[in-house]
């Protein structure tokens, strides 16, 4: 008798183990297809401020070492903020470096460093 109790606890044990990793999958499979592991509705962003001229719109789980999936960040301006025909976007230097930038588009006229921002 002391077998069959044994056995049944093992089994319970067992199922028990199972179903959470089933449940693991499941949330995993659901997280991917939001967006957490690459591009899906969850994942991307835009912020703005009233009254500013410049929109961006990102990637909250950027994937940095994805080359299939690149982080993305698209600045968009307003017409405000054109002064005499050109625009300057000041991207700190930090950020930089911390990416690989692997394209600009479309590519400024020129190009400008300060001590901690690059235009």
């Amino acid at each position: 008798m002391r077998t069959k109790s044994r056995s049944i606890a093992i089994w319970t044990v067992v199922a028990l183990v199972g179903a959470i990793a089933w449940g693991v999958i499941a949330l995993l499979v659901i997280l991917a297809f939001t967006g957490l592991f690459a591009g899906g509705p969850i994942s991307k962003a835009v912020s703005s401020r009233d009254g500013e001229p410049l929109r961006v719109a990102y990637e909250r789980f950027g994937h940095r070492q994805s080359q299939f999936h690149p982080v993305k960040l698209d600045l968009t301006l307003d017409d405000a903020a054109f002064q005499e025909g050109e625009a300057r976007v000041y991207v700190d230097r930090t950020y930089l470096e911390d990416l690989q930038v692997q394209s600009t588009s479309p590519m400024p006229n020129s190009q400008e460093s300060g001590p901690d921002r690059t235009a």
